[in-house]
């Protein structure tokens, strides 16, 4: 398959990818609506970071394939966690593990590379730049090795990680697209900063939907609500 349909096919499935995103990042969760949009969202995100990280191979360019990667994994992790039952793991969250460790070790690599090599004879991307991707690599292997270690998440939990994984992806998608291609959009925007609000907005979203999950009652098992609004009528 040529680069150029390869890029035609990563265009049109991001713009199907962001728009269901927006609609599921939005919509309130467990929803139909939510469901949905989230299912085409999924296939949107995979059908990007599979074409993504095709492109990146192609003309050479190491930072952007470790990122379509990630997106992968992100999405995958964020998708399993639903489809698993309550306390549940098993071979593909090692395998996810694995991965992510994997990812982790290259990116410093190419850190170390580029940061004795002359980056500005040779066109490198910062050294700094995959520091941070290391950094990213190894927060989401820890969370990863504590839910296999612990024998799965549930609860609140349970959906805070679907969240978080999920919103990241999209804003690794969202600022790749908005401030990683500046070149697509016209002198008159970039010469603004709205450029940066779609990412702003995306970890807005993500900040409110995991205080949300995590700090009320709304994703926690019915008897603990129960519970709780008891003990709510009792102290009043």
């Amino acid at each position: 398959m040529s680069y150029s349909t390869i890029l035609t096919f990563h265009i049109v499935t991001a713009t199907i990818g962001l728009l269901a995103g927006a609609i599921a990042l939005f919509s309130k969760k467990g929803t139909t609506l939510h469901k949905n949009s989230g299912k085409l969202f999924t296939a949107g995100m995979i059908m990007i970071g599979t074409a993504g990280s095709a492109l990146a191979y192609m003309v050479n360019r190491p930072e952007t394939l470790i990122i379509g990667i990630t997106m992968l994994y992100l999405v995958g992790t964020g998708i399993a966690v639903i489809m698993r039952k309550e306390n549940e793991t098993g071979l593909f969250e090692i395998s996810a593990l694995t991965l992510v460790v994997s990812l982790a070790v290259i990116a410093a690599f190419f850190g170390y590379t580029v940061s004795n090599i002359n980056s500005q004879s040779t066109g490198a991307v910062p050294a700094g730049f995959y520091y941070i991707q290391t950094g990213l690599l190894i927060f989401c292997s820890a969370l990863d090795l504590r839910v296999i270690i612990r024998g799965g998440v549930s609860g609140a939990q349970r959906i805070a990680r679907h969240v978080w994984r999920m919103c990241l992806a999209f804003l690794i998608a969202v600022t790749s697209i908005f401030l990683g291609n500046t070149q697509i959009f016209p002198e008159d925007i970039r010469s603004t900063n709205i450029l940066f609000a779609p990412s702003i907005i995306v970890i807005v979203l993500m900040i409110y939907w995991m205080l949300r999950v995590t700090f009320t009652d709304l994703y926690k098992p019915a008897p603990m609500r129960e519970t709780n609004i008891r003990l709510t009528a009792e102290a009043a």
